[in-house]
């Protein structure tokens, strides 16, 4: 079934990189990929066959706000004998779609992504601050990407944006547990999902990552949807559990294709270390954090941050620095010599946002005191302060920190 709409969709994503060849059913199962999982309507896509026609039947499957639809026999070659087709996303077009190829019987694996209004226009920065206090849990703020237009949301901790740039997912104080939450990008419409902490958005918008409360082997990382219904265990506590002391599996983080959560192994009797879900088949990877084979970092206690590519994962490793998904190429960004942390990437991945103590430690804090948050170009090293200083009535000392920049694309 092949729904009116997607006459004009085919379902298709900007930038798509189709790894098939011409023998590929004899070779193995076919691989797609897209750039990003978050797209407004006029944006253009385009799909094409890099490596060649495949000599069997082909069949473009997948589903569109839960309805599912199938071209067969799909192919439209070009002047040179590839398979190519490129359109823009109409308004028909908006909801989560699903995407994936059978090639002579051999299904791809499967994509997702969303497709939006996009009514809000560039990006902006969500982050926590104590300048107005707060009690429990301090206040979120957003602010537009220059630093500008600083206004005051609700009170929690760890914001975290959806896809689209319309949402924001973070977690405060609920009855007795701290509890997920989510409100629309202005403060309003604010609700309660369930007990947890430190969400992650799926790159289409429909699922949340998130930490539980609950100690041992019945806390640990979950997914559910993003009404906080299907909730479903994805690592278990036990994974850090070393046979002693206090541990725990901890800040998930969504990559941008949808296939991977990245999060910390964390217990006070070993080195943190940072690993990677499948979430195609559950196997859980390592990766080693140093600068050669005999050097192993402890990551620290904030998230990692995928890159918007999903190559790379920015880490906390008392300074800032980013790693290939792979474990590779260990680059500092951001040195240590003054506590640093909660770093995240730019839309374009150019530039990275963290904050950092701006007076040294003194008697009544031994790391710092009176946190800022900063930018820093990747380009050309230069850095500033990115969120300007509060205004009175602000309290003294207080902190701006955990900075997210939204990926709304421009």
């Amino acid at each position: 079934m092949k729904p009116a709409n997607l006459v004009v969709i085919i379902a298709m994503v900007l930038c798509m990189t189709l790894g098939v060849t011409a023998q590929l059913p004899q070779q193995g199962q076919p691989a797609i990929s897209l750039d990003f999982a978050q797209y407004c309507v006029g944006d253009t896509w385009k799909l094409k066959l890099s490596n060649g026609v495949p000599n069997t039947s082909m069949h473009l499957l997948g589903t569109s706000n839960g309805q599912s639809w199938e071209i067969t026999n799909w192919h439209k070659t070009d002047g040179d004998g590839s398979y190519r087709e490129e359109g823009t996303f109409a308004s028909g077009a908006v909801g989560s779609h699903t995407l994936k190829l059978n090639i002579g019987g051999i299904v791809s694996n499967t994509l997702s992504f969303v497709v939006s209004e996009c009514p809000v226009k560039g990006s902006r920065i969500a982050f926590v601050s104590t300048r107005d206090g707060g009690g429990p849990f301090p206040y979120i703020y957003v602010a537009n990407a220059d630093g500008s237009g600083v206004t005051r949301l609700t009170q929690g901790a760890n914001p975290t944006w959806s896809p689209d740039g319309q949402r924001i997912a973070f977690h405060a104080a609920g009855s007795g547990l701290t509890e997920i939450r989510v409100m629309n990008a202005d403060g309003s419409n604010e609700r309660a999902l369930r007990p947890g902490g430190y969400p992650s958005w799926s790159s289409d918008g429909t699922k949340i990552a998130f930490s539980s409360g609950v100690g041992g082997p019945e806390g640990g990382i979950f997914m559910m949807s993003a009404d906080g219904s299907a909730v479903t265990r994805l690592v278990s506590h036990n994974f850090a559990n070393p046979g002693w002391g206090d541990y725990g599996v901890q800040w998930p983080s969504w990559s941008p294709d949808g296939r991977s959560i990245s999060f910390v192994r964390a217990n006070y009797a070993d080195v943190w270390t940072l690993h990677i879900l499948d979430l195609a088949t559950s196997e859980i990877s390592f990766l080693r954090v140093g600068f050669s084979e005999n050097d192993s970092r402890s990551v620290s206690d904030s998230r990692s941050a995928w890159s918007p590519d999903g190559t790379r994962l920015l880490l906390h490793i008392g300074g800032i620095a980013s790693i290939n998904r792979n474990g590779s190429s260990l680059q500092p960004h951001v040195e240590g010599r003054t506590y640093s942390g909660n770093p995240d990437w730019s839309p374009d991945g150019r530039s990275i946002v963290f904050h950092k103590f701006t007076v040294p430690a003194d008697q009544s804090s031994y790391v710092g005191s009176r946190m800022r948050i900063f930018v820093k170009s990747l380009e050309d090293g230069s850095e500033r302060q990115l969120i300007p200083e509060a205004v009175a009535p602000a309290l003294p000392d207080y902190w701006d920190s955990q900075p997210a920049w939204s990926r709304v694309r421009q």
